[in-house]
């Protein structure tokens, strides 16, 4: 390291560099300053304390308190290294205690003064004291802020004078480069920031506030936060630095970020305490109503002062602070001072002077003893250069006299780095960087017997290689009615089958629901199963289906197969009216030959709506294909030639006497037959060369049950197409028809049962062929094939067989007379027409 080589003349110019920075530090250094704990000894060691407060003013302020037993914890270390027998036995140390106030220009102005002979005049010109002469500086111990460390590792740096800080915790003094006669027995930020990342973490804190101080500790903390906080997805809504002593704007500006993102209540503050008080400020006077939950470093957790009513805006938030272990013996003795001011420092008696005015206190021994959590990283700071010197001296000098060689800056400084003891808080010893890692104690700050104040919850220590966290949950007594943890996040609670999708506002996320055939990956994306695979009830593996048959269970199926057998019940009555009246004048004139081709159609009909519902096979497919082929043109090739035949006699009936071709009932007969063969031929064919077969229903719109149907075979469509010509040929007959004589009414039912078979059949295919389950195809096809024959049995045969039966002899002999002469006139007609043409011949 080049800085390790300084010359004397680069040496003399970096300490005119320091001063052209400060200015005359002399004339600005309050007297406080001047202040100087000693003792002689063989070499010095420095120490630099804020004994006062440092506001706007340096040392304008009070006594620290608790930073009086950082002092007296050095001297006690220094005297118990002095009585030891073991080390150092030619050697004593001494120590020259300083008071910086925590101001910058008073640091520089101390630590020059103490390791420069030239800058010590200016003590000699700023001071009424004279400084007393002592052994050569070989260490200081300070400071305790990273602000006011980073400019005294600079100076100790140039005159090779190794300094341990007990509470500089900036991860910028950890480069050797730049700082390398820097050490110190605190743990670096990157220990404590990896403690409040992990704290987030454990409570999924994802959507926080972050807040620091301007200074080194503040902005290199908050640097690493974001850092680490990027990595693990917590998003950092607000990011601002806080000035020392904010200004009324930047209050404002604080309250506006935590108006606007009102998702956020969890707050980080990376800072002394005066920052981390303006944002307290701000929440305050600007009344925002939402409960917060703050995340404090050492560094404002370690000073927590609370005034203006903030005990209750702090309740339950949580504070980083470094592991503290009292020390009973240094306890002891603190409290003994009182009776031995001769070792005591002139700011304990002070403290002692000022503790008794402000609590009442006659007896110091019945006072509240002012805390410290730094004394045994002091402690630790004096053992280690005792230890270092010790070795330092056996290395290089003869019969464990001090010489120059021990304390020259780089021999001193590697034997420091190297060194390691069993200290207060256990085993202790330097990395590389002159770091030492550490636990950190975690605070809830909460009342406890009607008083706020600190309570341990838990422990962070890096050592612990599988949990690096432990919180006693019980012990926590959050903020809020409720008393729960606390959430912060931006993000609405997505269903199972929905994903998170980002919105605008930042880092803040919605939900968006995926295909129902789509399954939920990784809360980030959809991704559809294949064609014969469905989503489980949590959206989060898609599972093959086993495809389903039509089930006698559903409602519709059962309705289905109850009208069907009604139906059936229906033909078969229709048959023994018809066989019972079967020479009543009535059926005898609507022919009985035709009606009988009809029924059998009509019962087939039925019969195949009952087949329908059966469990798809290539036998049961083939069977029902024929049976609705073949029902169709049972029932509609009678009725075509029953209509025609009725058209064709009226029409021949006004034009001549001679009677038309093929009105016969065996005419008739064979004619039905040969359409209804033709049909057959049509579906044997089909059964044969391209039967239907039991396939997988695949709807356009996916769905969770793959139905097996008996898939329409290109025969199947040909026997329809033929049925459907047969249809519409009875509907043009019909409607030629319907100028017979109104008393003539067959031929009017069978027009309105060709014309509602026609309409269900054209609106059963739509539905047929947009079906999305088997029970809606299967349903549809059989309503069509139960609706065409109740419409024929309603039409054509009830009417009949109820005249027959309740209407009385009467009516049928009316109706028998009125059928008669119509068919009298007929003949009359067509036996004029007979005798016409024989006079001709």
């Amino acid at each position: 390291m080049l800085v390790h080589r300084i010359t004397p003349f680069a040496r003399f110019i970096m300490v005119i560099l320091l001063y052209s920075l400060h200015g005359n530090l002399g004339a600005y250094i309050p007297e406080q300053a001047c202040e100087i704990h000693y003792q002689p000894g063989s070499v010095t060691i420095g120490g630099i304390v804020p004994t006062y407060y440092s506001d706007e003013i340096a040392c304008d302020g009070a006594y620290w308190v608790p930073l009086i037993s950082m002092v007296e914890s050095m001297t006690y270390a220094i005297h118990l290294v002095n009585q030891w027998q073991y080390i150092l036995q030619n050697v004593s140390l001494g120590y020259e205690i300083r008071n910086n106030c925590g101001d910058e220009d008073v640091t520089v102005w101390s630590v020059l003064t103490m390791v420069s002979p030239s800058a010590n005049v200016d003590y000699e010109k700023t001071c009424s004291k004279q400084r007393q002469e002592s052994g050569k500086i070989i260490g200081i111990i300070g400071t305790g802020r990273s602000s006011t460390s980073l400019l005294a590792a600079k100076v100790t740096s140039v005159y090779n004078v190794p300094m341990i800080s007990y509470y500089a915790t900036s991860d910028e003094l950890s480069n050797t480069d730049r700082f390398p006669f820097f050490l110190r027995t605190v743990p670096p930020d990157k220990f404590q920031v990896g403690a409040v990342i992990d704290l987030l973490l454990h409570y999924n804190w994802k959507y926080i506030a972050l807040f620091y101080s301007i200074d080194s500790y503040g902005v290199h903390g908050a640097r690493q936060i974001q850092t680490m906080a990027e990595n693990l997805d917590i998003c950092i809504a607000i990011n601002l630095p806080v000035s020392n002593a904010p200004s009324e704007t930047e209050i404002k500006d604080i309250a506006d970020k935590l108006l606007e993102n009102e998702k956020v209540t969890v707050i980080v503050i990376f800072s002394l305490w005066r920052p981390a008080f303006g944002v307290q400020q701000a929440i305050l006077e600007h009344n925002i109503r939402r409960r917060f939950t703050f995340v404090g470093s050492d560094g404002w957790g370690g000073d927590l002062v609370n005034p203006g009513g903030t005990n209750e805006l702090l309740h339950g938030s949580l504070f980083i602070r470094q592991y503290e272990q009292p020390i009973k013996e240094f306890r002891d003795y603190y409290k003994e001072l009182s009776n031995n001011q001769d070792l005591s420092s002139e700011w304990y008696q002070n403290m002692l002077h000022w503790i008794g005015e402000e609590n009442e206190c006659s007896d110091w021994t019945s006072c509240p003893l002012p805390e410290s959590s730094m004394e045994m990283q002091v402690i630790n700071a004096v053992f280690a250069f005792a230890i270092a010197l010790d070795n330092s001296i056996k290395s290089n000098c003869v019969d464990n006299n001090l010489c120059d060689e021990a304390i020259e800056g780089n021999t001193y400084l590697g034997h420091l780095l190297n060194v390691s003891f069993d200290g207060p808080g256990g085993y202790f010893t330097f990395d590389e960087n002159g770091d030492t890692s550490g636990k950190y104690l975690i605070k809830s700050w909460q009342p406890v017997d009607g008083m706020y104040n600190m309570v341990d919850v838990g422990v962070w220590d890096p050592d612990d290689t599988e949990y690096r966290l432990h919180i006693d949950e019980d012990i926590i007594e959050w903020n809020g009615d409720i008393g729960d943890i606390p959430e912060s996040l931006c993000f609405e609670l997505c269903g199972p089958n929905e994903i998170s999708i980002p919105l605008k506002k930042k880092c803040c996320w919605g939900c968006q629901s995926c295909a129902d055939h789509a399954i939920v990956v990784n809360a980030s994306s959809c991704e559809e199963c294949s064609l014969f695979e469905w989503p489980n009830g949590n959206f989060t593996e898609c599972l093959p289906i086993y495809p389903d048959y039509v089930s006698i269970r559903n409602p519709i199926i059962l309705a289905i197969v109850g009208i069907s057998s009604v139906g059936i019940l229906l033909c078969f009555l229709v048959i023994v009216g018809i066989w019972v009246y079967r020479h009543h004048q009535l059926i005898k004139a609507t022919s009985r030959e035709l009606s009988c081709v009809n029924l059998i159609g009509l019962t087939m009909a039925c019969v195949a709506s009952l087949l329908t519902v059966l469990r798809p096979s290539a036998f049961s497919c083939s069977i029902s294909d024929i049976c609705i082929s073949l029902s169709f043109s049972f029932i509609f090739a009678p009725i075509l030639f029953k209509v025609n035949r009725i058209w064709r006699i009226f029409q021949a009936g006004s034009k001549s006497v001679q009677r038309p071709r093929f009105v016969s009932p065996k005419q008739q007969l064979v004619l039905t037959s040969a359409t209804i063969l033709g049909q057959a031929i049509i579906a044997a064919l089909s059964s044969l060369f391209g039967p239907s077969t039991p396939t997988i229903l695949i709807p356009a719109q996916r769905q969770p049950i793959l139905g097996i149907y008996c898939q329409l075979s290109t025969g199947f469509i040909t026997s329809c197409i033929y049925n459907l010509l047969l249809v519409i040929t009875c509907c043009y007959f019909a409607f030629r028809a319907r100028k017979v004589p109104s008393n003539y009414n067959e031929s009017k039912f069978i027009a309105i049962s060709v014309y509602s078979t026609l309409v269900v059949c054209l609106a059963a295919v739509p539905v047929y062929s947009t079906a999305v389950d088997v029970n809606q195809m299967v349903a549809t096809l059989c309503v069509a094939l139960l609706l065409n024959s109740y419409l024929t049995l309603l039409c054509i045969y009830l009417p009949k067989l109820y005249a027959i039966h309740f209407a009385g002899d009467e009516l049928s002999i009316e109706t028998w007379r009125t059928w008669t002469e119509n068919r009298n006139s007929v003949h009359a007609i067509q036996i004029q027409s007979i005798q016409n043409q024989s006079s001709s011949t």
